[in-house]
């Protein structure tokens, strides 16, 4: 029995902030992708198509073609500027003519906001087939980010925010909690990008836990800026998947008893090699 293969890797998908915060410069090494998810021969093109989504149109559409041969791809990297006057999102697919890929997941490091106020690192997400969300969704039968520290400070002029991507053709409902039970709610039009400060959620000066839940998975970046200017951003940080495995499992009766006699032992401090 042979292994699947694919055509293509899952799109990736980076948020583009508003000219005014910056223009975004992305490398895609593709030479990077082909070494870690290509294992067997093919000689031809590999296409690169960047659609440019904001209000959920697309705005511009570009394709990209590398030739490989031998394993090799020319160019080996590829980059691009990408800047608007309003907030949207670009993603960029990859495919091939030929079923070459063994795995559509692929790690492909930062972009670059460059704007006024210095650059920043922008790690970019998948569209689809993460295996952490695959695993959570099916263990909860929900998606579901956390967010360990959130904190809006008029004091000290410091913001939150929260950059979401609806990247699926229907609605999403997003509902934010903090750990001390203040509630918000959203809804993420298709195709769309959009920032949410947390001064409605979180309590100024307050550093908290935020847990969103929503009907479909979304995308989703920390922003920390100052209030009173937003472009000037000093983070842009992915958030954390919420994982649903399992915190207790079944154990044998024997196994038990040695893990509470070594709880004793330890109580009383004796060690046992």
């Amino acid at each position: 029995m042979t292994e699947r293969r694919f055509h293509y890797v899952t799109p990736l998908i980076w948020p583009v902030l508003p000219a005014t915060y910056g223009a975004l410069e992305i490398g895609l090494p593709i030479q990077k992708i082909l070494d870690s998810r290509m294992d067997c021969p093919y000689d031809g093109p590999l296409r690169i198509d960047f659609t440019l989504h904001v209000d959920g149109e697309r705005r511009s559409e570009d394709r990209v073609t590398c030739q490989v041969a031998g394993g090799r791809a020319d160019p080996r990297d590829v980059w691009r500027r990408i800047s608007h006057d309003r907030l949207g999102y670009l993603e960029a697919a990859l495919s091939c003519d030929a079923p070459v890929f063994r795995r559509i997941d692929v790690s492909v490091g930062y972009a670059t906001l460059i704007g006024a106020h210095g650059s920043l690192n922008l790690i970019p997400d998948y569209k689809y087939a993460r295996p952490i969300i695959i695993e959570q969704i099916s263990g909860i039968n929900r998606f579901c980010l956390m967010h360990a520290a959130a904190l809006v400070d008029r004091r000290r002029d410091s913001g939150n925010a929260y950059l979401m991507i609806n990247p699926y053709s229907a609605d999403i409902v997003v509902r934010m909690r903090t750990a001390a039970g203040r509630t918000m709610r959203r809804r993420l039009a298709p195709r769309h990008a959009t920032i949410v400060p947390l001064d409605e959620l979180v309590e100024d000066g307050e550093i908290t836990a935020v847990m969103m839940t929503a009907n479909n998975r979304f995308l989703a970046w920390d922003l920390r800026y100052a209030l009173d200017d937003p472009t000037a951003i000093n983070s842009i940080d992915h958030l954390e998947a919420f994982r649903g495995q399992a915190t207790h499992r079944r154990v044998r009766l024997t196994d038990a008893l040695k893990a509470t006699g070594r709880r004793g032992l330890d109580a009383m401090g004796l060690r046992v090699s």
